[in-house]
């Protein structure tokens, strides 16, 4: 007899129900608590696995650190409403850097700790801006609870970063080789156009969908980076000086009908929403 294969049931797996991204859930100390999970990937997908157990593994409190220790406040603080209160990009930084701060100095008593040493840890980090993002928060929540007086890591100069030129911004001429060499249908040009009419962060764009689209004919959204609203014209008719704009506007919508209807405007053929970071790839094709 043949052995079948086994499923396992991901205990905590937790899809929202009203935009389809999934959650490692929990409870700790009496307050539910959500951990993100890769967008667009299949449940079984070594990556997604992978994030899953970190998830469940960040969800045990550390007992090895005692009370009084950056370990043990750095616990309370990602189990705090000031944590949650943070956008999805700002807590996966703070759990990243926390894991490695953790792993470092987790047994050091939390009034020992000074700027010298926050300017160590953050000149051997690989992420030095992340790094010290990290610990400037940790310490405004010890201030909030009255463990400490002031923030040491306020005393360290955010590390300058090597100058670059940037991203340069693509002239009439790239945008016409960009269409050209990806037809309506395709998955890249749909997020091109999106991007391009929506003048969207990626981060958003990926969540964009008829649901934006209220009854004055106006695609409305909240930046999740600066929680500001945007308004783009999407089913009303364009003012005087940006009707030559409609030829774009409808270029968007005609390649939006490749992608799978669902949810978004840019959905995955399994109907979840799609990551930024494999929107961003798309967009990026050659």
């Amino acid at each position: 007899m043949r052995r079948g294969v086994r499923y396992v049931k991901l205990k905590g797996l937790w899809i929202h129900p009203r935009f389809g991204l999934p959650y490692y859930r929990s409870r700790r100390g009496g307050k539910s608590r959500l951990v993100p999970l890769p967008v667009g990937l299949e449940f079984d997908h070594p990556d997604f696995l992978a994030a899953f157990s970190a998830a469940a593994k960040s969800n045990q409190a550390p007992k090895s650190h005692a009370s009084g220790t950056i370990g043990s406040a750095w616990a309370a603080m990602e189990a705090s409403d000031l944590f949650a209160t943070g956008s999805q990009g700002h807590r996966a930084i703070l759990r990243r850097e926390g894991v490695k701060i953790t792993e470092q100095t987790g047994a050091v008593k939390l009034a020992a700790v000074k700027a010298k040493h926050i300017r160590t840890n953050v000149s051997e980090a690989s992420n030095k801006g992340g790094r010290l993002k990290a610990w400037r928060f940790f310490f405004k929540f010890c201030i909030s609870k009255g463990w400490l007086e002031t923030n040491p890591a306020n005393a360290v100069v955010k590390p300058k970063m090597p100058p670059t030129k940037g991203h340069p911004t693509w002239s009439l001429d790239d945008i016409q080789t960009f269409r050209k060499h990806f037809p309506i249908g395709s998955t890249p040009r749909a997020v091109m156009e999106l991007l391009y009419w929506s003048g969207a962060r990626i981060s958003d764009v990926v969540m964009l969908g008829p649901r934006n689209v209220g009854e004055d004919g106006i695609l409305a959204f909240e930046q999740i980076k600066t929680k500001d609203m945007s308004y783009v014209p999407w089913d009303c008719a364009l003012p005087d000086y940006g009707q030559y704009m409609q030829v774009d506007l409808n270029l968007c919508k005609e390649a939006i009908k490749a992608c799978p209807k669902g949810f978004t405007f840019l959905g995955n053929p399994n109907g979840r929403t799609r990551s930024h970071k494999g929107a961003g790839t798309k967009a990026q094709a050659q």
